[in-house]
């Protein structure tokens, strides 16, 4: 059965999907219907079932180099200016 959402909760329902992996958007959405499921749908309940549903599916990056280690960070090289 369809859900009924306002232009601002689809839109909030958008926005949490955007850092999530492309592959995990679908199964994302099927999560915020489930938990929208049987309850009264407000602007809180569709945030805090994205809430959910996003930390459920959130792979945070890899920072850590392949041994173990962070990545080194380029250090910027700052030339001093000759005064003449």
């Amino acid at each position: 059965m369809p859900i009924a959402l306002s232009d601002d909760q689809l839109s909030t329902i958008i926005r949490h999907a955007e850092p999530l992996a492309a592959s995990d958007r679908p199964a994302f959405l099927h999560r915020v219907a489930s938990l929208l499921y049987g309850i009264e749908i407000g602007d809180g309940a569709v945030s805090r079932a994205c809430a959910q549903a996003q930390s459920e599916f959130f792979k945070a990056p890899n920072l850590v180099g392949g041994q173990g280690t962070p990545k080194p960070l380029r250090r910027v090289q700052q030339r001093a200016s000759s005064a003449t």
